[in-house]
């Protein structure tokens, strides 16, 4: 009898509000995901997304820099937008 393993999902956050990022970095652990990364630039995201290889991206689309949410998106086809 073989026992199947529950494969982790892994997910970078991407918000550029504190208090938010931790938030949802909380309710993703107590969800079973492996938070492996929280970063508040769109830039920082895409250096992030190619070294961790996450198997999902949590990315504002309302960052406060001068990058948007959605560029990053645009370039890393496994990022999910949220409002």
């Amino acid at each position: 009898m073989s026992l199947k393993t529950k494969q982790v999902v892994s997910l970078i956050i991407v918000e550029d509000e504190a208090i938010i990022a931790q938030d949802i970095s909380r309710i993703s652990k107590n969800c079973g995901y492996k938070v492996l990364d929280i970063v508040n630039i769109g830039e920082h995201a895409l250096l992030s997304a190619k070294k961790l290889k996450p198997d999902l991206v949590l990315m504002d689309i309302m960052l406060g820099n001068e990058m948007s949410g959605l560029k990053p998106q645009k370039t890393y086809t496994k990022f999910w937008i949220f409002r």
